[in-house]
Order: structure tokens, then sequence, then C-alpha cells
């Protein structure tokens, strides 16, 4: 028998004969990591909507009356060549006037006014922290009259969303450390409950690597069984709040993708994985050195 089949057959020798312990095991680490991936879910759903809210801001640059519809064309090329610049719209006096007579329509002296407005010039950035810099960029272009950043709004904006980026970080970092001392104190009863085995494999000359490799793959089983388990009940989980978010309200767009999601599944299988192969590892390692 080769080593990696004795490795082997004692990983699965092990589960079936610690089936209790397994079970408490698997189930730990998967209510861990499905509370852990609910937790990720959530901050990237609200990451993604304060990154949408955000994507809307603009600044407002107004022309003076002089400006011509080629100057309008020229500056509306230079400031789409700024590398912050992520769109440019422009509405004519006239576009605007209309619009404005639109919507004021129940005002009967509005349609024999002279038009009072200017063109206007309406900059998305890529970034919202480049919204300042965009905005001094265009006051300082010829034949812009003023510059309408929403400054306040925005700063608290940005604000919020760092501090929903940093909790959510924040609970995902706690929710791991939780999973491995969760997965660790699992595998240690593991461990002690063939403490004889490992001291007898000590006694016969087993080098401390090939004591730890079962114990390693077993935790790394453990932790896969548990993100199975737990992608399952995330799965279900985030059907039915999807379902009934559709339901209470459909005109929402739900800010998390198919494409999130399987990152969201492949990454509690890595982590599930690593956390139980290190975890066992570290508590047969304190076992070893005892």
């Amino acid at each position: 028998m080769s080593r990696f089949d004795f490795v082997l057959r004692e990983v699965f020798r092990s589960v079936c004969r610690h089936g209790l312990m397994t079970v408490a095991s698997v189930s730990t680490s998967a209510a861990a990591l499905t509370v852990l991936g609910f937790v990720y879910v959530g901050a990237l759903a609200v990451n993604q909507l304060s990154a949408r809210v955000l994507d809307k801001f603009e600044a407002a640059a107004f022309t003076s009356k002089s400006v011509t519809a080629n100057q309008l064309l020229r500056l509306r090329s230079e400031i789409q060549s700024m590398p912050e610049v992520k769109s440019v719209t422009v509405v004519t006096r006239d576009e605007a006037w209309e619009r404005q007579k639109r919507n004021y329509s129940h005002i009967p002296y509005l349609s024999k006014m002279k038009n009072p407005l200017t063109d206007e010039i309406w900059v998305r950035v890529k970034q919202p922290e480049q919204i300042e810099i965009v905005a001094k960029r265009l006051r300082s272009l010829p034949g812009i009259e003023s510059v309408s950043v929403p400054s306040g709004v925005l700063d608290r904006a940005i604000r919020v969303a760092r501090l929903i980026r940093t909790v959510g970080i924040v609970m995902c970092v706690a929710l791991m450390g939780a999973t491995s001392l969760i997965t660790s104190n699992s595998i240690r009863l593991s461990v002690f409950a063939r403490r004889r085995e490992i001291r007898i494999m000590q006694l016969v000359g087993a080098t401390d690597g090939f004591i730890k490799m079962p114990f390693i793959l077993e935790g790394a089983l453990h932790g896969l069984l548990g993100a199975a388990v737990a992608c399952i009940l995330l799965g279900f989980g985030l059907n039915q709040t999807f379902a009934a978010v559709r339901q209470t309200a459909p005109f929402l767009q739900l800010p998390v993708s198919s494409l999130s999601l399987t990152n969201v599944y492949l990454g509690l299988v890595v982590v599930g994985a690593g956390v139980g192969a290190s975890a066992s590892a570290v508590s047969v390692g304190r076992f070893l050195r005892a």
C-alpha cells in the first residue's frame, strides 16, 4: 500500500469511525460559513448599490450666452478628453427651455417669455472623488460661466460608502476567525480522541508530517462538506429573499449578479477547505509539541 493510499484510508476511516464528531464539525462549519456568506452578500449588495448612487452624481457646467454652437462642440470635445471624465451630456439652451415649459406648463405666460437659459454641459466622472478636480478645470475653460457641484451631499455619500465597506470587511474577517476557531476546536476533539493512535505512530518512528497529513485532509474534508451545506442554505435563503423583494418592490433592481454569487460560492468552498486544513494543522501541531 502506498503512502498516499494509507493517508486516504486513514481519513475516511476516521470520518466513519467518529461520525458524531464529523457531523458536529461539519454542522458548525456550515453554520459559520452560511452566516459569513449572508454577511458578504449583504456587504456586496450595499457596496454595489452605493457605487450606483455615487455614479449618478454629476457636475453641471453652464456656458455664457455668447457661446456659439461650434464653440459648444469644441467645449464638449475638450471636456470629454479629460482622463477623469466618464461621459459628457450637452443640453442646449433651446432644449432646456422646452423642457422647462413642459415641466411648468401650468404657468400661462411662460410660453410668451424669451429664453433666459444658457447651454448646459453635464459631466459624469469615473470616480466620485474626482468631481472637484474636474469642476476646477471646467471653471478655467473659456465660455464656461459657472459650475455646479453637489459637494456636501457627495462628501457625505462617499463617507457612508467607505464606512459600509469597512464594516463589511471587519465583519467578514471576524466571521472567518470564528469559523477557524470553531473548526479548530472540533478537530482538537478528534485529535484528543485518537491520542493513543498518534502516540503509537510516534513510537514506531512516523514523522510529524506523516502524522499530520490525515488530520489536515480530514479538516479540509470537513470544511468542504460544511461549505457545500452552506452554499445550499445560502442559495435557498437568497432565492427566497430575492423572490420576496421582487414581489414587494418589483421596480427595485437587485444589485447582486449571478456572476457575483458564483464567486461567493467558490469563495466559501476555498475558505471552508483552507480554514479546515489550517485549523487541523495547528491543532495537531500543538498536540505533537505537547
